[in-house]
């Protein structure tokens, strides 16, 4: 799940108001995203894995272009088929 500190930082750094730099404080971090294949779950993904966390993407349709972009980018992530409706999906994503 996406934390509210970590909504803010991804508008911040849309907006401009914040540096690559600033956003290293997510080092070490492990980010679960759902919906993370396309559209805004996506974008969430991949500013999160350039503010240095490591990415578990669920998603129902395959992730595998948002895991490959993060990785040519030298971050870590992973994408799982969930369907965060199912709570087995969910403790996929989390264990």
């Amino acid at each position: 799940m996406i934390s509210i500190e970590r909504i803010r930082l991804f508008r911040l750094k849309r907006s401009g108001g914040i540096s690559r730099s600033d956003t290293r404080r997510l080092d070490g971090q492990v980010a679960i995203v759902t919906g993370g294949a396309q559209g805004l779950g996506r974008r969430i993904a991949l500013v999160l894995a350039e503010a240095g966390a490591k990415i578990v993407i669920g998603d129902i349709p395959d992730a595998s272009d948002t895991v490959q972009d993060i990785r040519s980018g030298d971050g870590q992530a992973l994408s799982l088929i969930a369907d965060t409706g199912k709570p087995e999906d969910d403790d996929k994503l989390v264990n």
